[in-house]
């Protein structure tokens, strides 16, 4: 079956604005496309957006919480949930305090996993911004098989 991009985009951010902001929903679709163009072939990177987008819809009330606040670091503790639906969230954190002090950093912990790292790096390198991405595992990690 073929699909246009710009259908399964769409599709994307309107279901994904259903649990965030309509301009996260956007900025998530985009870096999630733009991953799944580029992945690796044993990699499927919308199926493991579905499965983010299914995390955050069964939440129960379960939100984002800031741990620490600092001038070039935050820490976030996610509750379990998916943090790409908050990818746009960091990324704005990031270039906020990285133009302002230099450097900056966020951690997050408490996450559901994060299957790859190409749109937490590629979205940074759009703002002409050097970016450092490292996961380590996260709630769930690795519970099912590892791809």
């Amino acid at each position: 079956m073929k699909v246009k991009i710009e259908v399964i985009e769409e599709h994307l951010k309107t279901a994904a604005a259903k649990l965030v902001s309509e301009e996260e929903a956007a900025y998530f679709a985009d870096l999630i496309l733009e991953t799944h163009l580029r992945k690796a072939p044993r990699m499927n990177p919308l199926e493991d957006t579905v499965a983010d987008l299914k995390v955050w819809a069964e939440a129960g009330g379960r939100k984002l919480k800031v741990e620490v606040d600092k001038e070039s670091v935050l820490l976030l503790d996610f509750n379990e949930l998916a943090p790409a639906l908050k990818i746009k969230y960091i990324h704005d954190e990031l270039e906020r305090r990285a133009r302002k002090n230099g450097m900056a950093a966020v951690g997050f912990r408490n996450s559901s996993a994060v299957i790859t790292l190409t749109p937490w790096s590629e979205g940074l390198a759009r703002r002409n911004l050097i970016g450092i991405t490292m996961f380590n595992g996260g709630t769930r990690g690795c519970s099912e098989p590892c791809r």
